[in-house]
């Protein structure tokens, strides 16, 4: 072999190791998601996909343990929104999500403004308040089911100190769905207070002191702007 096929043999393999590298490079963040995106298809996708294809089969208790559900088409969704029953319980839905989600923001925030902070036990009570998430959620349903219960639940039993008489907060419809808003928003609070304040942790406090100077009357603004003015640039 002359020297002038060494060379070019040793610069083909050069450039064959550095494709290899550029591959490997791109595929390294595609490899190190892919565990992840097998645990989302199988315990999050394929129920999705099941639950569409079981929407349009006629499902019973038989059929459904021997697998052979007769496709019936567009009739379950017929069935749905012919009832009379589907507006009361959209109407439900939507009150739910809204209301729970906009509380559970805005204590969050209100809790995460709060601690950020510095006093006394402040982490102690931050670890405290992630004490709702962590229960396990037979837990605390059985918890707050005996706090709501008509008879001998701890509120109607407080309410009893002021006169009150006994609410029935999970039998009647109306309370009933106030009380299992109210219960979400205790679950979710501590979430939203732990994303919210770590993020609240990334904003410089230059950015919240100009931010207080600037929100004051301008007749109450003394000296000179406290820092520049914060913004993605």
């Amino acid at each position: 072999m002359t020297s002038a096929h060494l060379s070019l043999s040793v610069a083909a393999g050069e450039r064959r190791a550095i494709l290899w590298t550029r591959l490997l490079r791109r595929a390294t963040p595609w490899l190190f998601s892919l565990p992840a995106v097998v645990f989302v298809a199988m315990f999050f996708g394929y129920p999705i996909v099941q639950n569409v294809v079981m929407s349009f089969q006629e499902y019973t208790t038989s059929t459904f343990y021997s697998g052979e559900a007769p496709w019936v088409g567009l009739a379950n969704y017929v069935t749905i929104l012919s009832s009379y029953l589907f507006t009361t319980t959209l109407v439900n839905t939507a009150l739910f999500t809204i209301g729970s989600i906009t509380f559970q923001f805005v204590i969050g925030l209100a809790l995460a403004l709060f601690f950020r902070r510095n006093f006394p036990l402040g982490g102690f009570l931050r670890a405290m308040l992630l004490l709702p998430w962590l229960i396990p959620l037979i837990a605390s349903s059985a918890v707050w089911k005996w706090l709501l219960d008509q008879e001998s639940g701890a509120l109607n039993q407080f309410l009893g100190l002021f006169g009150v008489s006994a609410v029935p907060w999970l039998v009647d419809p109306t309370l009933a769905l106030v009380g299992v808003i109210g219960v979400n928003i205790w679950l979710g609070i501590p979430f939203n207070v732990a994303i919210l304040y770590s993020g609240l942790q990334a904003v410089p406090r230059s950015c919240t002191r100009r931010a207080r100077w600037t929100a004051r009357p301008a007749g109450r603004r003394s000296g000179t702007s406290p820092g520049p003015t914060c913004g993605p640039w």
